[in-house]
């Protein structure tokens, strides 16, 4: 930022801001540990499209925030989402596995 101070003074100040985010991103790390020993404990293997979309900055599909985020909260509760054709699904079969009930539906309803 350049001015002038009184009397015509000229004014230089320069800003630098410095954080360290590392402490920051433990929960993060955390929930992902736990999503993981979810699907381990559940028989899942493979991408998981859920806690990626929430807690990756790369994650193989990208949602918004809300989406992936009740995408979390349905695959804490056991929902497994799927990818068929390119499309990601709800799978509302008993044994969550692949299966023709698949059924594609809005994640921002409940």
């Amino acid at each position: 930022m350049e001015g002038k101070l009184f009397g015509d003074v000229p004014m230089n100040i320069e800003l630098r801001l410095s954080v360290e985010d590392s402490p920051n991103s433990a929960g993060v790390v955390i929930d992902s540990i736990r999503c993981t020993k979810l699907a381990l404990n559940r028989g899942q293997g493979g991408v998981l499209y859920a806690p990626s979309a929430y807690f990756c900055k790369h994650p193989p599909h990208q949602f918004t925030d809300d989406e992936a985020f009740q995408m979390v909260e349905r695959f804490i509760k056991g929902t497994r989402l799927v990818l068929v054709k390119d499309v990601l699904c709800v799978n509302k079969g008993p044994e969550l596995g692949v299966s023709p009930d698949f059924v594609s539906e809005s994640l921002t309803q409940n």
